[in-house]
Order: C-alpha cells, then sequence, then structure tokens
C-alpha cells in the first residue's frame, strides 16, 4: 500500500490547504509621481473671487481686525449716514448736562439691553395681533391695517397717512382715517403710529393725560414742537425761552392760540423742572423691545455703464469695450460699499524697531500677509472686469437693446472665451450682480442654452434654416404674446402658447412653455 504525504499548512490564516502559505513583510520601492497642489493664497484668492460684494466687506472687516498691519484708508457706508441722522434726531430730545454717572448707568443699561435675547415678534406683528382682537367694522379694521403696515421698524410713518385713503371709496374720509389712526395709536406700545421722535413723546405724554396719571401741563406745551427750549438749558434759561416766546406771538396781530399755552404766571422755574423730569421719564424708543425686521437689499458687483465718446478698440485692463463710433461701455468694479484697505505703514515702521526676534518674525509675517490679502482684493476686481468685458462682448445685443437679445452661451463655453477653468466661471458668477442700463440681473442670467429655430426665406428658397437662439428669447417672446392678448380673449393655454411658437419657428414642447411661463411668474390659463 503506497504511502500518502499530506501537506500541512504551517501558517493558520491561510484557509485553503491546497495552496502554498503567503508570508507578510515589506518591499522597498521608488516611484515618481507627479502632482499639483493650490497654495494657501489660491485658495484664499479663489475664496474671495467667489465672494459677493457684501460678503466680501464683511471678510475686509475681519481680516482688519485680526491683522494689525491691515488698515482701513476710507469706508463710505450707510451705516455711517444713519448713524449722523439718528444723532441728528435725538439731538433735539437733550434734557439735561451728561455726567460721570449718567454715561456709567448709560454704559449699564446698554450693556443690558446688549444682552436681552432677541424676542420673537416684530413692532407689526404685534400690533396686527392686538387688531386682531378689536371689534371694528371692515373699513375701519382694512384701514387700521393699511396704517400699521405703512409704519417702519420703530414705528413711524413710511408714507404720508393721506396717501392711505382710497380716493374712490366715498368712505374713506379724513375724520375715519384721523380715527384709525388714534385707535392704532391707543394699542400697545404706546408712542407709536408718528412721523418722528418729538411726535412720539407727545402722544405718550396725552396717553397719560387721558389715564389721569401726573402730566404737567409745561410739558404737552414744550413736546408740542418746542422741545427745543431744552438743549443745553437750566430751569432759568428755559423759563427766559418760554416767556420771551410768549411775548412774541403776543405781539403778533393775527395768531391761532396754540394747544397747551400756559399763561405766564404758570411758568416757574419749580414748574418747568416738574416738567422736565416728567419728560425724561418718557420712552424715546418704545419700539426697542420688538425684534428688528432685516430686509436684504441686493447690491451689484459689476456697474457696466454706456458712455458716448470714440474708442478706437477694446481695452480689457481699464475695462472698455467698443460699442460703435460714437459709444462705448465701461466696466467698473462695485467698491463704492467696500472699505478701501492698505498696508499700514506705521505698523511697518515699527515693527523694524522691533528687537525680540520671535516678535519680529511674527510682524514680518503679519505685513506679508496684509500685502497678499491687499493683493488679493485687487486681483480680484481686475478678474471680475476681465470676464465682465468677455460677457459684454458676447451679448453685446443685450446691452445694446435689453432683455430679449441675448445669445445662446453657458459656462462652458465662456470659460473657453476667457480661458479660465469652468469651475473658476461658475465660482465667479455665483452671488454676483451686474447693474447696466436695463436693470440689475444676476451674473448666471447671461449664461443660456440654445434652442433651435427654423427661419423660411421665401423670397430665396422654398427650404428652411436653422438658427440658434436662447432661452431668453424664448421668454420673451412668451411674455410679448401674452402681454398682446386682448381683455376679452379666451386666455391661452400652455399648448396653445407653443403652437403660437411653433409658428414662429420655435420647437418647444408644452412642458417647456410651462417651465418658461413659470420663471416669469405668470400664472396658468386657469388663473389669469
Amino acid at each position: 500500500m503506497d504511502k500518502k504525504i499530506l501537506w500541512k499548512n504551517p501558517n493558520p490564516l491561510c484557509y485553503n490547504n491546497s495552496m502554498p502559505s503567503i508570508g507578510l513583510g515589506q518591499i522597498q520601492s521608488t516611484s515618481q509621481i507627479q502632482t499639483q497642489r493650490l497654495s494657501q493664497q489660491q485658495i484664499q484668492s479663489l475664496k474671495i473671487i467667489g465672494m459677493s460684494t457684501s460678503d466680501l466687506r464683511q471678510e475686509i472687516l475681519n481680516a482688519v481686525e485680526e491683522n494689525p498691519a491691515l488698515e482701513i484708508v476710507s469706508d463710505v457706508s450707510n451705516d455711517g449716514i444713519n448713524l449722523i441722522k439718528r444723532r441728528s434726531e435725538q439731538s433735539s430730545v437733550r434734557t439735561g448736562i451728561s455726567s460721570a454717572a449718567g454715561s456709567a448707568a448709560a454704559d449699564e443699561y446698554q450693556s443690558m439691553l446688549e444682552n436681552v435675547s432677541a424676542p420673537e415678534q416684530t413692532l407689526q406683528e404685534h400690533l396686527l395681533q392686538q387688531l386682531n382682537m378689536t371689534n371694528l367694522s371692515e373699513t375701519e379694521f382694512s384701514l387700521c391695517k393699511k396704517i400699521i403696515e405703512n409704519l417702519d421698524e420703530k414705528g413711524f410713518y413710511i408714507f404720508a397717512p393721506v396717501s392711505l385713503l382710497e380716493q374712490n371709496n366715498p368712505l374713506h374720509t379724513e375724520s375715519l382715517l384721523e380715527n384709525c389712526i388714534n385707535k392704532v395709536r391707543h394699542f400697545d406700545p404706546a408712542g407709536i403710529c408718528c412721523a418722528n421722535i418729538a411726535e412720539s413723546l407727545e402722544i405718550q405724554a396725552l396717553l397719560e393725560k387721558e389715564q389721569n396719571n401726573p402730566c404737567p401741563p409745561l410739558a404737552l406745551f414744550i413736546l408740542h414742537g418746542h422741545l427745543d427750549f431744552l438743549e443745553n438749558s437750566s430751569p432759568e434759561k428755559i423759563k427766559k425761552k418760554i416767556l420771551d416766546y410768549l411775548q412774541n406771538v403776543k405781539n403778533l396781530a393775527f395768531r391761532t392760540p396754540e394747544p397747551f399755552e400756559p399763561e405766564k404766571s404758570e411758568v416757574t422755574a419749580e414748574k418747568i423742572q416738574e416738567a422736565v423730569n416728567f419728560i425724561s421719564s418718557l420712552n424715546p424708543h418704545p419700539y426697542g423691545e420688538f425684534r428688528k425686521s432685516h430686509i436684504n437689499f441686493t447690491r451689484p458687483d459689476i456697474y457696466v455703464v454706456r458712455q458716448q465718446g470714440m474708442l478706437e478698440t477694446d481695452n480689457f485692463e481699464k475695462g472698455l469695450i467698443k460699442d460703435s463710433d460714437d459709444s462705448y461701455f465701461k466696466i467698473l468694479p462695485a467698491n463704492d460699499t467696500l472699505p478701501v484697505v492698505s498696508v499700514s505703514r506705521t505698523y511697518e515702521e515699527l515693527s523694524n524697531s522691533i528687537k525680540d526676534e520671535e516678535q519680529f518674525q511674527t510682524a514680518k509675517i503679519q505685513l506679508k500677509s496684509a500685502e497678499n490679502f491687499v493683493d488679493l482684493i485687487n486681483f480680484r476686481n481686475q478678474v471680475l472686469v476681465k470676464s465682465c468685458c468677455h460677457l459684454v462682448k458676447s451679448q453685446i445685443d443685450f446691452f445694446r437693446k435689453g432683455p430679449g437679445n441675448l445669445v445662446p452661451i453657458n459656462q462652458k463655453q465662456f470659460a473657453e472665451i476667457t480661458e479660465v477653468h469652468e469651475s473658476t466661471v461658475s465660482r465667479m458668477a455665483d452671488s454676483k450682480f451686474i447693474q447696466c442700463d436695463w436693470g440689475l440681473f444676476p451674473f448666471k442670467y447671461f449664461f443660456s442654452n440654445a434652442i433651435q429655430k427654423k427661419v423660411t426665406l421665401s423670397d430665396i428658397s422654398s427650404n428652411d434654416i436653422s438658427t440658434s437662439v436662447s432661452t431668453d428669447t424664448v421668454r420673451h417672446e412668451i411674455e410679448e404674446i401674452l402681454k398682446n392678448q386682448k381683455p376679452g380673449e379666451k386666455r391661452l393655454s400652455d399648448q396653445k402658447i407653443a403652437d403660437i411658437l411653433k409658428s414662429k419657428g420655435y420647437e418647444i414642447a408644452r412642458r417647456t412653455v410651462s417651465k418658461y411661463r413659470t420663471q416669469l411668474n405668470i400664472s396658468s390659463s386657469y388663473n389669469r
């Protein structure tokens, strides 16, 4: 009998006994691989190019706050204008001289306001909630709602209340308007539905008087158009101003007595101090406890301006595109809302005098970072201007004639024209807006797919030729078809619009018409 020798696998991890074991080990080898990595500066440049103007503004402010080597040279913003306006409004209600204790109390009060959690209601929502609980006629309710909706976040009128009256409605009278305004003024908080802070204080005083609360007569007189008497004045000086005013109006030949006009015997330093204390107890900002409704306005990133003058040829570096023999387009970056930043020369001089090596190297890094940041801002402007020049050149008919004249071009084709990557075009076009003679348009609006249109040349040949038009042209055609429809005619359905477009050479389906109609914010035939 033959003996069979069975092979035994020495490796217990190998479950297939018919195969030899596989040993584990390390092998060294060399290979060459070519890779490309973006530097930190390139990553930051792509990030800044993709930012909108509002985002870039915040990025600049953050960079200046973090890096002492950066400084803001100039900054034109609406915040500064609003701050001056607020200060001018508040200057007419000062009732005393500032002191150290008063400043400390003001700081403590401001700190308290800043740490209070944001309320859930706006002022308008709070007023409308109270209006819904009233028992008013339909006309009164409708007018009161209009009055509330005409108030801004401070409770002041946006438009004159008389403009809310319907001219063709006989029920809308000035007496009704006055009655509705009075009803809204009795809502919480007191001091809203008025024109300014002075009127708000007067309304609060009148409401206190209606509720039989202590209200000095002199306070009502001062609040009724004479708040300037209180400016930087002591009770004795205020007394003199009031008496001089009463004497001057008394000498007038024809005059109507003012409301709350006091007698001369009533004007004393004690009563004036009492009136000042009462006015100081009123709230000049009754809207402060309510959440502000934020409105985000779209700001342009690029301006395209048509100017008169001769231009020999296009100059992309200067943002100039030739239009005709007597006009051209100028492309400007929208830097009117951005802070102008530069490297701080003072910091640079101070860094040269640093003796400590570690601190010197830190300052050197900060200066280099500041220079790179300024270069990136300038680079972004150059990229936007150059890209917009290519866009204006490609869509010259649109900037000449307006909507409905776009030529079909997509992001890939535009990337080939500008000689950049398609992803860079997408990043650059994201959240960017262009302001031109025809309005404000997103950058991506100018990228449009092609639709074939058949054109019959009856005078030359019976054959049809095909040409490409943009989707913007088709949308414009749909809008014109619906706009030219007479009032008495039956509303056109999407299929009927598609048939009309087909007769004009546009081969598009009904569902495509429905999509473009929705993009134009036009209702269907059932709802029109």
